[in-house]
Protein backbone atom coordinates (compact mmCIF):
# COMPACT_ATOMS: atom_id res chain seq x y z
CA UNK A 1 0.00 0.00 0.00
CA UNK A 2 1.49 3.43 -0.72
CA UNK A 3 2.14 5.92 1.99
CA UNK A 4 0.40 8.64 2.06
CA UNK A 5 2.12 12.08 2.90
CA UNK A 6 1.80 15.79 2.79
CA UNK A 7 5.51 17.40 2.59
CA UNK A 8 6.18 20.56 4.53
CA UNK A 9 7.83 22.87 3.57
CA UNK A 10 7.85 23.58 -0.01
CA UNK A 11 10.77 24.84 -2.03
CA UNK A 12 11.60 25.22 -5.89
CA UNK A 13 13.67 22.16 -4.93
CA UNK A 14 10.92 20.08 -4.11
CA UNK A 15 8.80 21.11 -6.71
CA UNK A 16 11.12 19.85 -9.50
CA UNK A 17 11.80 16.38 -7.46
CA UNK A 18 7.72 15.87 -7.50
CA UNK A 19 7.99 15.49 -10.78
CA UNK A 20 10.03 12.52 -10.12
CA UNK A 21 8.55 10.91 -7.26
CA UNK A 22 8.18 7.24 -7.42
CA UNK A 23 4.53 6.97 -7.27
CA UNK A 24 4.85 3.07 -6.39
CA UNK A 25 5.98 3.93 -2.68
CA UNK A 26 4.25 7.30 -1.89
CA UNK A 27 0.86 8.98 -2.91
CA UNK A 28 1.51 12.55 -2.48
CA UNK A 29 -1.68 14.40 -0.51
CA UNK A 30 -0.67 17.92 0.21
CA UNK A 31 2.21 20.02 -0.38
CA UNK A 32 2.19 22.94 2.22
CA UNK A 33 3.37 26.13 1.10
CA UNK A 34 3.84 29.17 3.39
CA UNK A 35 1.55 32.16 3.38
CA UNK A 36 4.47 34.14 2.64
CA UNK A 37 6.18 32.36 0.20
CA UNK A 38 5.64 33.02 -3.78
CA UNK A 39 6.70 29.99 -4.91
CA UNK A 40 4.23 28.32 -7.24
CA UNK A 41 3.55 23.92 -7.70
CA UNK A 42 2.81 24.06 -11.42
CA UNK A 43 -0.33 21.60 -12.69
CA UNK A 44 -1.38 20.26 -9.15
CA UNK A 45 -3.98 21.36 -7.32
CA UNK A 46 -2.43 19.77 -4.39
CA UNK A 47 -0.65 23.19 -3.06
CA UNK A 48 -1.87 24.60 0.31
CA UNK A 49 -1.03 27.14 2.66
CA UNK A 50 -0.59 26.46 5.96
CA UNK A 51 -3.23 27.60 7.84
CA UNK A 52 -5.57 26.20 4.63
CA UNK A 53 -3.64 22.58 5.95
CA UNK A 54 -4.79 23.47 9.83
CA UNK A 55 -8.47 24.62 9.35
CA UNK A 56 -9.41 21.84 7.10
CA UNK A 57 -8.16 19.19 8.87
CA UNK A 58 -5.86 18.23 6.20
CA UNK A 59 -3.90 16.07 8.78
CA UNK A 60 -6.35 13.26 8.12
CA UNK A 61 -6.17 12.29 4.78
CA UNK A 62 -1.98 11.12 5.45
CA UNK A 63 0.14 8.97 6.63
CA UNK A 64 2.75 10.96 7.34
CA UNK A 65 4.51 14.34 7.10
CA UNK A 66 7.74 14.71 5.66
CA UNK A 67 9.92 17.92 6.56
CA UNK A 68 11.98 19.28 4.60
CA UNK A 69 14.26 21.26 6.88
CA UNK A 70 14.95 24.13 4.11
CA UNK A 71 17.92 26.96 5.65
CA UNK A 72 15.17 29.26 3.35
CA UNK A 73 12.65 29.03 6.50
CA UNK A 74 13.58 30.37 9.73
CA UNK A 75 10.45 30.29 11.65
CA UNK A 76 10.75 27.49 13.87
CA UNK A 77 7.40 27.70 15.48
CA UNK A 78 5.67 26.63 12.18
CA UNK A 79 7.66 23.72 12.24
CA UNK A 80 6.77 22.97 15.86
CA UNK A 81 2.95 23.47 15.31
CA UNK A 82 2.97 21.45 12.22
CA UNK A 83 5.07 18.51 14.14
CA UNK A 84 2.56 19.10 17.31
CA UNK A 85 -0.85 18.87 15.07
CA UNK A 86 0.91 15.74 13.71
CA UNK A 87 1.64 13.89 16.92
CA UNK A 88 -1.68 14.55 18.64
CA UNK A 89 -3.27 12.46 15.40
CA UNK A 90 -1.06 10.26 15.63
CA UNK A 91 0.75 10.51 12.04
CA UNK A 92 4.62 9.59 11.34
CA UNK A 93 6.84 12.39 11.41
CA UNK A 94 10.37 12.06 8.79
CA UNK A 95 12.91 14.76 7.75
CA UNK A 96 13.62 14.16 4.37
CA UNK A 97 17.69 13.29 5.10
CA UNK A 98 16.57 10.41 7.10
CA UNK A 99 14.42 9.07 3.65
CA UNK A 100 17.72 8.27 2.00
CA UNK A 101 18.91 6.36 5.15
CA UNK A 102 15.47 4.39 5.33
CA UNK A 103 15.30 3.62 1.44
CA UNK A 104 19.32 3.18 0.91
CA UNK A 105 19.91 1.06 3.83
CA UNK A 106 23.62 2.29 3.71
CA UNK A 107 26.39 1.91 6.14
CA UNK A 108 25.73 4.78 8.26
CA UNK A 109 26.02 3.26 11.68
CA UNK A 110 30.03 2.09 10.20
CA UNK A 111 30.40 5.45 8.97
CA UNK A 112 30.05 7.46 11.91
CA UNK A 113 31.14 4.64 14.68
CA UNK A 114 34.44 3.33 13.72
CA UNK A 115 37.23 4.80 15.52
CA UNK A 116 39.86 4.93 12.77
CA UNK A 117 39.54 6.19 9.53
CA UNK A 118 41.78 3.42 6.92
CA UNK A 119 44.48 6.21 5.27
CA UNK A 120 44.26 5.19 1.95
CA UNK A 121 42.86 6.92 -1.17
CA UNK A 122 39.52 4.91 -2.49
CA UNK A 123 39.40 5.17 -6.48
CA UNK A 124 35.50 5.44 -7.38
CA UNK A 125 36.16 3.44 -10.24
CA UNK A 126 33.38 4.51 -12.61
CA UNK A 127 32.69 7.91 -14.20
CA UNK A 128 31.92 10.83 -11.79
CA UNK A 129 29.58 13.40 -12.76
CA UNK A 130 29.95 16.56 -10.33
CA UNK A 131 27.20 19.35 -10.47
CA UNK A 132 28.06 23.06 -9.20
CA UNK A 133 26.78 26.16 -8.86
CA UNK A 134 27.88 29.86 -8.29
CA UNK A 135 25.56 29.91 -4.99
CA UNK A 136 22.35 29.02 -3.28
CA UNK A 137 19.10 28.94 -5.42
CA UNK A 138 21.12 28.13 -8.67
CA UNK A 139 19.04 25.34 -9.99
CA UNK A 140 21.73 22.44 -9.28
CA UNK A 141 18.65 19.80 -8.24
CA UNK A 142 17.67 20.36 -11.53
CA UNK A 143 20.55 19.34 -13.56
CA UNK A 144 21.22 16.30 -11.11
CA UNK A 145 17.74 14.84 -11.80
CA UNK A 146 17.77 15.40 -15.76
CA UNK A 147 21.50 13.65 -15.73
CA UNK A 148 20.09 10.88 -13.35
CA UNK A 149 16.85 10.43 -15.81
CA UNK A 150 19.16 11.07 -19.19
CA UNK A 151 21.03 8.24 -17.90
CA UNK A 152 18.63 6.01 -16.92
CA UNK A 153 16.88 6.17 -19.62
CA UNK A 154 20.18 4.93 -22.00
CA UNK A 155 20.01 2.14 -19.66
CA UNK A 156 22.97 2.80 -17.43
CA UNK A 157 22.68 2.54 -13.51
CA UNK A 158 23.22 5.96 -11.44
CA UNK A 159 24.14 6.49 -8.16
CA UNK A 160 23.30 10.37 -6.75
CA UNK A 161 24.55 11.92 -3.95
CA UNK A 162 22.50 15.06 -4.43
CA UNK A 163 23.44 18.37 -3.02
CA UNK A 164 19.71 19.15 -1.32
CA UNK A 165 18.16 16.81 1.12
CA UNK A 166 15.38 17.36 -1.16
CA UNK A 167 16.53 14.75 -3.58
CA UNK A 168 16.12 11.77 -1.04
CA UNK A 169 12.41 11.47 -1.53
CA UNK A 170 12.98 10.37 -5.32
CA UNK A 171 15.19 7.96 -3.73
CA UNK A 172 19.04 10.08 -4.26
CA UNK A 173 21.76 9.83 -1.47
CA UNK A 174 22.68 12.94 0.56
CA UNK A 175 25.54 14.46 1.70
CA UNK A 176 26.67 12.47 4.95
CA UNK A 177 26.18 14.54 8.26
CA UNK A 178 29.80 14.31 9.20
CA UNK A 179 30.47 16.18 6.46
CA UNK A 180 29.62 19.07 9.33
CA UNK A 181 30.26 17.52 12.09
CA UNK A 182 33.46 19.35 13.85
CA UNK A 183 34.30 16.11 15.65
CA UNK A 184 36.60 15.04 12.22
CA UNK A 185 39.21 17.40 10.71
CA UNK A 186 39.42 17.67 7.30
CA UNK A 187 41.19 14.48 6.47
CA UNK A 188 39.11 11.90 7.95
CA UNK A 189 36.17 13.77 6.37
CA UNK A 190 37.75 13.29 2.92
CA UNK A 191 38.52 9.97 3.84
CA UNK A 192 34.93 9.31 5.61
CA UNK A 193 33.35 10.63 1.98
CA UNK A 194 35.45 8.66 -0.29
CA UNK A 195 34.37 5.87 1.64
CA UNK A 196 30.74 6.88 1.36
CA UNK A 197 30.62 7.52 -1.97
CA UNK A 198 32.60 3.79 -2.76
CA UNK A 199 29.91 2.34 -0.53
CA UNK A 200 26.60 3.85 -2.72
CA UNK A 201 28.78 2.89 -5.78
CA UNK A 202 28.82 -0.52 -4.84
CA UNK A 203 25.01 -0.92 -3.38
CA UNK A 204 23.81 0.72 -6.36
CA UNK A 205 25.51 -1.62 -9.13
CA UNK A 206 26.11 2.20 -10.59
CA UNK A 207 27.94 2.67 -13.83
CA UNK A 208 28.07 6.67 -13.09
CA UNK A 209 27.91 8.94 -10.05
CA UNK A 210 26.44 12.30 -9.86
CA UNK A 211 27.60 14.15 -7.07
CA UNK A 212 25.94 17.59 -6.65
CA UNK A 213 27.97 19.64 -4.54
CA UNK A 214 26.10 22.21 -2.04
CA UNK A 215 26.71 25.78 -1.36
CA UNK A 216 28.99 28.12 -3.53
CA UNK A 217 33.06 28.02 -4.41
CA UNK A 218 33.88 31.06 -3.41
CA UNK A 219 32.73 34.39 -1.17
CA UNK A 220 30.44 36.55 -2.79
CA UNK A 221 31.37 39.93 -0.26
CA UNK A 222 32.85 40.90 2.69
CA UNK A 223 29.27 39.87 4.30
CA UNK A 224 28.54 36.77 2.52
CA UNK A 225 31.35 34.32 2.51
CA UNK A 226 29.65 31.16 1.43
CA UNK A 227 31.88 29.07 3.95
CA UNK A 228 34.82 30.15 2.31
CA UNK A 229 33.93 27.18 -0.89
CA UNK A 230 34.43 24.56 1.69
CA UNK A 231 32.30 22.01 1.02
CA UNK A 232 33.63 22.43 -2.40
CA UNK A 233 37.35 22.06 -1.63
CA UNK A 234 36.73 19.35 0.55
CA UNK A 235 34.29 16.92 -1.90
CA UNK A 236 36.65 17.84 -4.42
CA UNK A 237 39.77 16.49 -2.44
CA UNK A 238 37.43 13.07 -1.84
CA UNK A 239 36.16 12.57 -5.56
CA UNK A 240 38.07 13.72 -9.02
CA UNK A 241 35.02 14.10 -11.30
CA UNK A 242 35.44 13.42 -14.89
CA UNK A 243 32.45 16.23 -16.19
CA UNK A 244 31.85 19.53 -13.91
CA UNK A 245 28.33 21.26 -14.90
CA UNK A 246 28.68 24.51 -13.45
CA UNK A 247 25.10 26.75 -13.03
CA UNK A 248 25.39 30.59 -13.09
CA UNK A 249 22.50 32.77 -12.55
CA UNK A 250 20.53 34.82 -14.94
CA UNK A 251 23.09 36.87 -17.01
CA UNK A 252 25.06 36.97 -20.49
CA UNK A 253 28.85 36.03 -19.74
CA UNK A 254 31.75 36.51 -21.16
CA UNK A 255 34.24 34.09 -22.86
CA UNK A 256 36.74 36.01 -20.78
CA UNK A 257 34.97 35.52 -17.78
CA UNK A 258 34.29 32.13 -18.35
CA UNK A 259 37.42 31.07 -18.87
CA UNK A 260 38.72 32.90 -15.51
CA UNK A 261 35.74 30.93 -14.01
CA UNK A 262 37.57 27.77 -15.31
CA UNK A 263 41.25 28.83 -14.27
CA UNK A 264 39.39 28.93 -11.05
CA UNK A 265 37.59 25.74 -10.49
CA UNK A 266 41.39 23.75 -12.26
CA UNK A 267 43.09 25.62 -9.55
CA UNK A 268 41.08 25.29 -6.64
CA UNK A 269 39.30 22.51 -7.20
CA UNK A 270 41.30 20.65 -9.88
CA UNK A 271 37.85 20.25 -12.04
CA UNK A 272 37.88 21.23 -15.37
CA UNK A 273 34.74 22.64 -15.93
CA UNK A 274 33.54 22.60 -19.95
CA UNK A 275 29.47 23.18 -19.64
CA UNK A 276 27.89 26.16 -18.03
CA UNK A 277 24.14 26.17 -17.05
CA UNK A 278 22.24 29.71 -17.27
CA UNK A 279 19.95 29.27 -14.44
CA UNK A 280 16.70 31.15 -14.54
CA UNK A 281 17.63 32.92 -10.86
CA UNK A 282 18.87 36.61 -10.45
CA UNK A 283 20.90 37.05 -7.09
CA UNK A 284 21.47 40.40 -6.17
CA UNK A 285 22.90 41.68 -2.69
CA UNK A 286 20.15 43.67 0.02
CA UNK A 287 22.79 46.17 1.79
CA UNK A 288 19.58 46.98 4.16
CA UNK A 289 19.33 43.43 5.28
CA UNK A 290 22.79 41.76 4.73
CA UNK A 291 21.56 39.29 2.78
CA UNK A 292 20.73 37.63 -1.04
CA UNK A 293 17.53 38.03 -2.59
CA UNK A 294 16.56 36.16 -5.31
CA UNK A 295 13.92 36.77 -8.51
CA UNK A 296 13.21 34.79 -11.61
CA UNK A 297 13.39 36.00 -15.23
CA UNK A 298 11.06 35.40 -17.52
CA UNK A 299 12.01 32.24 -20.05
CA UNK A 300 11.86 33.65 -22.92
CA UNK A 301 13.97 36.55 -21.98
CA UNK A 302 16.42 34.19 -20.49
CA UNK A 303 17.05 32.62 -23.90
CA UNK A 304 16.70 35.38 -25.66
CA UNK A 305 19.46 37.35 -24.06
CA UNK A 306 21.59 35.39 -21.95
CA UNK A 307 22.58 32.23 -24.02
CA UNK A 308 24.04 32.15 -27.40
CA UNK A 309 24.58 29.01 -28.76
CA UNK A 310 26.64 30.33 -31.45
CA UNK A 311 28.98 31.76 -29.57
CA UNK A 312 30.45 28.17 -27.76
CA UNK A 313 33.89 27.00 -28.12
CA UNK A 314 34.92 23.91 -28.27
CA UNK A 315 35.74 24.12 -24.27
CA UNK A 316 32.78 25.95 -23.16
CA UNK A 317 29.48 25.33 -23.94
CA UNK A 318 26.79 27.64 -22.75
CA UNK A 319 23.18 26.39 -22.63
CA UNK A 320 20.21 26.60 -20.28
CA UNK A 321 18.48 23.72 -19.31
CA UNK A 322 15.37 25.33 -20.12
CA UNK A 323 15.85 24.85 -23.64
CA UNK A 324 15.46 21.35 -24.42
CA UNK A 325 17.32 21.33 -27.16
CA UNK A 326 20.60 23.10 -25.68
CA UNK A 327 19.86 20.53 -22.25
CA UNK A 328 19.40 16.94 -25.06
CA UNK A 329 22.54 18.48 -26.60
CA UNK A 330 24.62 18.79 -24.01
CA UNK A 331 23.62 15.54 -22.33
CA UNK A 332 24.49 13.69 -25.00
CA UNK A 333 27.78 15.75 -25.17
CA UNK A 334 28.74 14.32 -22.11
CA UNK A 335 27.54 10.97 -23.18
CA UNK A 336 29.72 10.48 -25.77
CA UNK A 337 32.67 11.86 -23.79
CA UNK A 338 32.40 9.54 -21.18
CA UNK A 339 32.10 6.87 -23.89
CA UNK A 340 35.23 8.10 -25.79
CA UNK A 341 37.07 8.30 -22.90
CA UNK A 342 35.87 6.17 -19.81
CA UNK A 343 34.75 2.72 -19.97
CA UNK A 344 31.12 2.64 -18.82
CA UNK A 345 31.16 -0.43 -16.63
Amino acid sequence: MKEKIAIFPYDQDVSYILESLNTSLYDIRHVINLENDISKLENSDLLCSENEFMDNNFINNIDSIILNNSKKFSDKQIFIDIINVAISKGKSIRLLEDLSKEYNNLSYDLLEEQQAVIRESYEIGIPVIMVSGLGENCEKMNIQVDLQKFFNNKGYKTSWIASNNAGSIIGANVIPGFIYDDEFDFNEKVYKFQQYAKEVVKKGEADVLIIGIPGAPMIFNKFIHNNYGYLHYLLTSAVTPDICILSLYAGKYSNEYLQELKKTYYYKFGMRVNYFNICKKVCQYSPESKGLEFYNVDREFLLNNCVDYSENEEDSFVFSMEDARGKDQVLHSILNELQNNIALV
